[in-house]
């Protein structure tokens, strides 16, 4: 095996040479709905998003609910306004979709 695919695969990169999209540190954490909050709901939700060239979110779909509307909605929301690094193919930035999993625990 070489070094360079053990390399590459400790940083999330394929033998096809794509490196998958990340979302920033500077992006906010996921605001819990007052409603949400009120009636003890929690759970977590699993937004797929189309990630684009320039790191802004394209499309977006629940590809698992928590289990309340409340919850979804302000996953979608959340992911929607955060900006990523764009995935990488061979060296250029390229539409990537991703899994990106909001977790809500009441406190």
């Amino acid at each position: 095996e070489s070094l360079t695919r053990v390399v590459g695969s400790l940083y999330g990169a394929n033998t096809a040479g794509e490196v998958p999209p990340r979302h920033l540190p500077s992006n906010e954490a996921p605001r819990y709905p007052l409603q949400a909050l009120a009636a003890r709901a929690q759970g977590r939700t699993l937004v797929r998003a189309e990630i684009r060239p320039d790191g802004v979110v394209g499309q977006l779909l629940i590809k698992q609910s928590s289990g309340f509307q409340a919850l979804d909605l302000a996953a979608l929301e959340t992911v929607r306004m955060w900006r990523f690094v764009p995935a990488q193919r061979h060296g250029m930035a390229v539409a990537m979709w991703m899994d990106v999993p909001i977790e809500y625990k009441l406190p």
